[in-house]
């Protein structure tokens, strides 16, 4: 009975639903499972990154995993409510949790309390928290079921105070006290599954969190979500345009013409002849043959098949198959927006075109290469501009197995994430999953 009413309960949570911060990836989305649009993560982690298991949370991770879009409460904050306030728009969401001490990133809801930990600041793996640069940057929002924003709606963007505690968790106290972002929504959206907007992020200094709230405008209930990032200091808008233009322009021209002109001739002519000729014929010719061809060297194999126990070919006829079901012939595709899936083989197409690069790169057509891209937190591969021996851009390949592995980490196997391929801990890849690349040899 008890099984049951676990279930029971997370019937009723998903019903209601509705959705979660994507870019920059909050908490329930990285770890996301349960109704779509999701992550693809599953019970206890499976497919997930290293913060999605159960070992790295004392609360429980899967109630997020398999409800990650209902962290909601009904204070009903739309804009029509007397008690609402333009001038201090986060009260009504303060009173409802239960004061400013209010742990923000589950809604001060016990059952999301995974949410709440300090181990979403801590760079587990690499994939989370994710980068971000200060300026006018994208948003995006998922819903696992769409509603109106416009009108009496609003999606309030707040980040954490300077010199905020990430080994604390979150409160309305770590914030602060106003939204630096304010969108209403669109007049003409039709209702959809993603909403995108764009924000002046302020200019901001190491590990930082962005919470949003979204208030729905058919309904009192709102949606709070935690995102975790990582700034450099820097600001856009000022450091390219002053220092170049004076400096440069002056300094050059006045010195160079006089002093060097009468230098140059009477001292090189004596001493550099004799010195020159003995030593660089001994030192520059060895080590520049050497020091190119160990660079790209790593300890993994690449992308050629060399093992005497190979099964697999990783390319064939320039394709690449994708799945051990025999019954469906796929292959992988690039998309239009320059990112990898896997679909039907098709001899002839362009798009499923790939090509061995240096022996770690996989490369497209127009000089595209694979590339790791872990921007939106979830370790994507994308295709962009071939970079010879961009460590972000090298795989390896093991033969006996089919696995794909980044070389900077053989501990990651590159596998599909819902549509897309991404790089996931082998680890933590389902038992019996299918992730493996390339054309059996026949035995």
């Amino acid at each position: 009975m008890k099984l049951l009413a676990i279930s029971a309960s997370a019937l009723f949570t998903s019903v209601y639903s509705h959705g979660g911060l994507s870019v920059p990836p909050s908490r329930q989305w990285q770890c996301s499972g349960g109704a779509t649009p999701n992550h693809g993560v599953q019970w206890n982690g499976r497919n997930g990154i290293e913060v999605c298991q159960p070992s790295s949370h004392a609360g429980n991770i899967n109630n997020v995993i398999t409800n990650w879009s209902g962290v909601s409460r009904t204070p009903d904050a739309r804009t029509s409510n007397p008690s609402y306030d333009d001038a201090n728009p986060r009260q009504i969401h303060v009173d409802d949790m239960g004061g400013l001490n209010s742990k923000i990133c589950s809604a001060n809801r016990e059952f999301y309390s995974a949410l709440d930990e300090p181990v979403w600041s801590e760079n587990l793996d690499g994939a989370y928290p994710v980068n971000m640069d200060a300026g006018e940057q994208l948003f995006e929002y998922k819903m696992t079921a769409a509603h109106r924003t416009f009108g009496t709606g609003y999606y309030h963007v707040y980040i954490t105070k300077d010199g905020w505690n990430s080994a604390e968790e979150p409160t309305w106290n770590s914030l602060d006290e106003t939204p630096f972002c304010r969108y209403a929504g669109d007049s003409t959206f039709a209702l959809q599954n993603t909403d995108t907007w764009s924000c002046d992020v302020p200019v901001k200094s190491g590990n930082h969190m962005i919470y949003v709230v979204w208030q729905r405008d058919d309904s009192p209930e709102v949606f709070y979500s935690c995102s975790d990032v990582v700034f450099d200091g820097t600001d856009p808008t000022d450091a390219p345009t002053d220092a170049p233009t004076d400096s440069p322009t002056d300094s050059p021209t006045d010195a160079p013409t006089d002093a060097p002109t009468e230098a140059p001739t009477d001292a090189p002519t004596d001493a550099p002849t004799e010195t020159p000729t003995d030593a660089p014929t001994d030192t520059p010719t060895d080590a520049p043959t050497d020091t190119p061809t160990e660079v790209p060297t790593t300890t993994t194999t690449g992308l050629t098949t060399e093992s005497p126990n190979a099964k697999f070919n990783l390319f064939h006829g320039n394709h690449i198959k994708f799945g051990l079901d025999s019954s469906h012939d796929n292959c992988v595709s690039k998309t239009p927006s320059n990112r990898l899936t896997t679909i039907s083989c098709a001899r002839d197409s362009n798009e499923q075109q790939f090509f061995n690069h240096l022996n770690y790169q996989i490369r497209a057509e127009n000089n595209f290469c694979w590339e790791i891209d872990s921007s939106r937190g979830l370790q994507f591969i994308n295709l962009v501009m071939c970079e010879d021996y961009k460590k972000s851009q090298m795989f390896s390949y093991d033969s006996e197995s089919g696995s794909l592995h980044p070389s900077e980490n053989f501990d990651y196997c590159v596998t599909k994430v819902g549509p897309m391929l991404a790089a996931l801990p082998c680890r933590n890849l389902e038992e019996g999953d299918d992730s493996v690349f390339g054309l059996k040899i026949v035995e």
